[in-house]
């Protein structure tokens, strides 16, 4: 084998070449807002080590931006279906970002309540637990650095980066219940193994299993929402599956803070994996899509 048959071979982001160029404007759009989004996982921090919050305290301004994005979302996800999936997409970059510069202008806790809303507003809600109680585990329990959290985020985006778009691949023609059943079960594996890991190594292995369930379950969900909603109502669609998210992230940082300053580390990623197993369970009996209808098409023209 020739070193370019090879390297084509082995290519992580083969099968991209072909996309329209509008998929890599979006690609380049939604980059840049990730890589803004990576300060809500430090916003425990920020507020427990800068601003004196307690530890219930900042996971209740958390559960403050679910409760947020739980209002909002079905809202905004109607107003894109009339007004445009692109302009709203626009309005929503540019005003979270001037969102998150609120943050350190708030001294106190009614200025972070409001800027936690403003931020749900003009943005979403990404994830459970890693957003409110591992920040606090690693740092404050576990003794780790600040620094080490963050390359944890590492892990997780440079496994996204090299793997996700072949994982996508070799997955495509998994029917939804096993995409789903298998990403979930990866994330309570993941999660739940904190609870037995306090060295560096161990909870970067964590972070490695439960990446893989985040790169098959996320795709998986939106891809099933996508082909469930009718065309014309794709962002009322996505605006409920936003809403789940918005209720997850209200309850869920905010009660991981609380059993873990209450029961422990245990309690908590024990906890987190039975939940997470359980959900999976439940993703392993959605229906399939229905599959839409056949448009009749022209009898074939007969030869003679």
């Amino acid at each position: 084998m020739s070193p370019s048959s090879f390297l084509e071979r082995w290519n992580p982001w083969r099968g991209l070449s072909a996309l329209p160029p509008a998929i890599w404007i979006h690609f380049t759009a939604s980059l840049v807002n990730r890589m803004g989004t990576m300060a809500v996982p430090f916003l425990v921090l920020f507020l427990t080590r800068e601003r004196g919050f307690s530890a219930e305290h900042a996971g209740l301004m958390l559960g403050l931006y679910g409760v947020a994005s739980f209002i909002c979302s079905p809202l905004l996800g109607r107003l894109a279906d009339s007004a445009g999936h692109v302009r709203m997409m626009k309005l929503s970059l540019l005003t979270s970002g001037l969102a998150l510069l609120a943050y350190p202008l708030a001294q106190t806790p009614g200025a972070v309540a409001a800027a936690t809303i403003l931020l749900a507003i003009t943005a979403e809600a990404v994830f459970f637990q890693h957003e409110g109680a591992m920040p606090l585990d690693l740092v404050r329990d576990l003794g780790f650095a600040p620094s080490f959290f963050g390359w944890m985020f590492t892990i997780n985006t440079g496994m996204i980066v090299l793997l996700e778009v072949r994982l996508n691949l070799a997955t495509s023609h998994w029917p939804h219940r096993r995409s789903l059943f298998t990403g979930g079960m990866f994330l309570a594996a993941g999660f739940g193994a904190l609870a037995f890991s306090r060295s560096g190594w161990a909870v970067a292995l964590t972070v490695a299993i439960w990446t893989v369930g985040e790169m098959i379950l996320l795709p998986a969900m939106s891809n099933y929402v996508a082909e469930v909603a009718p065309a014309d109502r794709r962002g009322e669609y996505m605006g409920l599956y936003s809403m789940a998210w918005g209720v997850a992230f209200g309850v869920g940082p905010w009660l991981g803070t609380l059993v873990l300053e209450r029961y422990g580390r245990v309690v908590l990623w024990s906890g987190a994996f039975l939940v997470a197993a359980v959900a999976a369970m439940a993703f392993s009996r959605v229906p399939s899509p229905a599959p839409a209808e056949a448009t009749a098409s022209p009898a074939p023209i007969m030869e003679a």
